[in-house]
């Protein structure tokens, strides 16, 4: 019973850990522990955090999801993995999400005009910022979310004001600031106007104000590493340009690279350049070799920092997936059309072949039957022939048996017979008269051999034909082999050791007194 009992706690507890880690409220705790990990600087484990933290979710839940990808996205584009960030993106705009969820379609369109300016695509960063004040515009009356939308335009003006300066329009930039330093009241905001300003003077060449906003900065403890860092290398690049370059190592001393491509490509770009302004051209190719390296290792669309390309890869690389999909359609539909093609081509060759099989069968019958035709007609004209011969013999017989004087009649049957020619044996004829061309012989061969089956009397009858096998196959539908069969069983009942076609002209060749004697041999 404490056995059954346990196992029930455990899994109720079970059950309830999996509930708690569903639930809004524990999604909320981990989305503001990756926050605190970003300011940090810890990308890495926040992206690691919202990992496991989405395995845990239902994907049915697009609140939860929006908020993970939301902030991993920025995690992302401070890390420098440009397709990781650009997929999230995309996730995060077009899902379907409830409509109080409109502000996550700023921030993407905000992150997305950041970071086109990280990498000097200006007319790209204004596009976002414009979409990102339109959606913002939009939704700014939506009752009980007014602190929101003011957070929002904040953003878009720090953003608009960034654009100008990376413009070259750092003096209308320079009044922007001012006036929104006076309307912020939030400390993160200050800091990030502070930075704006320092951009701002290097951009009008006012070097010592932006160096002593860096300084200023730098002092700032509520900057996070990361930032700080980003800084000191601004203020490194102020100082070489006021050739403090005593006070330029100093800060430099200070720096490391991290973890962080994207900023060791700042890291190492700002070595070449103190490098350069000392002279050392050695070191400063060093910076530059890693430099490229580490621009070259961000993979994915935007993976080397030195180019400057005005191409939109974002919406190009939603283009693409469409073009992708509609390629694959075009593919499968072109594999049924060939393979619908070929089935019909293999159709059309059997019909084909099927075609020309009959087309040649009938004109091999039709040549069978013309030359049957003709040996027929030989065979009608030599029956005739052997009648006639046979009665100008009898006539004879009489003749010698009485003993006629008469000198013209012997001589009217000597011519008779000369002219009668040379009974040939006969030969070929027609299949369809069989009967009618050879009931005499037939008739014989029935007398002479009564036990002899329907198929070797007809075999009989074409033999004394003298039709080869080929063609007594032809004749009676069967194959040449069941023709030989066929006659060696017939040589065998005939009990004969000449040639089958001689012995059954000798049949023909009997008179009936013959016949009846060899009927009464064999029965």
């Amino acid at each position: 019973m404490n056995k059954r009992l346990l196992i029930s706690i455990i899994i109720l507890l079970t059950a309830v850990i999996a509930l708690t880690a569903a639930s809004p409220a524990f999604v909320d705790r981990e989305i503001q522990r990756s926050d605190s990990l970003i300011n940090a600087g810890n990308y890495a484990e926040a992206v690691r955090n919202l990992d496991w933290l989405e395995k845990k979710i239902d994907r049915k839940d697009i609140r939860s999801l929006s908020k993970i990808l939301n902030t991993r996205s920025e995690a992302f584009l401070q890390i420098g993995n440009a397709p990781a960030m650009l997929k999230d993106l995309r996730v995060l705009i077009e899902s379907d999400k409830p409509a109080d969820l409109w502000y996550f379609d700023a921030e993407a369109y905000l992150r997305l005009a950041e970071f086109h300016r990280e990498y000097r695509r200006f007319i790209l960063n204004r596009k976002y910022i414009g979409k990102a004040s339109a959606v913002v515009e939009k939704n700014g009356n939506r009752p009980g979310e007014r602190e929101l939308v003011e957070k929002l335009r904040h953003k878009i003006i720090m953003r608009k004001i960034r654009a100008s300066i990376a413009s070259d329009s750092a003096k209308v930039g320079l009044a922007q600031i001012e006036r929104a330093i006076k309307k912020t009241h939030n400390i993160d905001d200050s800091l990030d106007l502070e930075m704006i300003r320092s951009d701002a003077y290097s951009h009008l060449n006012r070097i010592d104000s932006a160096a002593a906003i860096s300084r200023r900065l730098i002092d700032d403890r509520r900057l996070n590493p990361d930032v700080r860092n980003t800084v000191r290398m601004n203020l490194i690049r102020y100082l070489i340009g006021q050739n403090s370059l005593k006070a330029a190592d100093e800060e430099w001393g200070l720096l490391k690279p991290s973890s962080n491509a994207h900023y060791n490509l700042k890291y190492y770009l700002t070595g070449r350049d103190l490098a350069k302004a000392h002279g050392d051209e050695h070191t400063e190719y060093m910076y530059f070799k890693r430099a490229s390296q580490t621009a070259d290792s961000l993979t994915g669309i935007y993976s080397n920092a030195m180019t400057q390309v005005e191409v939109d890869y974002f919406e190009v690389a939603a283009a693409n997936h469409e073009a992708e999909l509609a390629r694959q359609a075009n593919r499968q539909r072109l594999w049924w059309i060939w393979g619908l093609a070929g089935l019909v081509a293999l159709a059309t060759a059997i019909a084909g072949f099927a075609l020309l099989k009959s087309r040649r069968g009938r004109r091999r019958q039709a040549i069978i039957e013309k030359k049957l035709g003709s040996r027929n007609a030989e065979v009608g004209s030599l029956t005739r022939r052997q009648a006639s011969m046979e009665q100008s013999q009898q006539e004879i017989r009489n003749i010698l048996a009485s003993k006629i004087d008469d000198a013209e009649k012997v001589e009217e049957i000597k011519r008779s017979i000369l002219t009668s020619g040379d009974l040939e044996s006969p030969r070929h004829m027609d299949i369809s008269r069989h009967d009618d061309a050879t009931g005499e012989f037939l008739a014989k061969l029935r007398i002479a051999h009564p036990n002899l089956t329907n198929a070797e009397t007809r075999i009989a009858a074409f033999v004394w034909q003298n039709l080869s096998n080929k063609d007594i196959a032809a004749a009676i539908n069967r194959s040449v082999s069941t023709v030989k069969y066929t006659k060696s069983s017939l040589k065998k009942k005939l009990a004969t050791d000449i040639s089958l076609e001689e012995y059954l002209r000798g049949i023909s060749a009997m008179d009936d007194a013959e016949l009846a004697r060899r009927a009464n041999i064999k029965t």
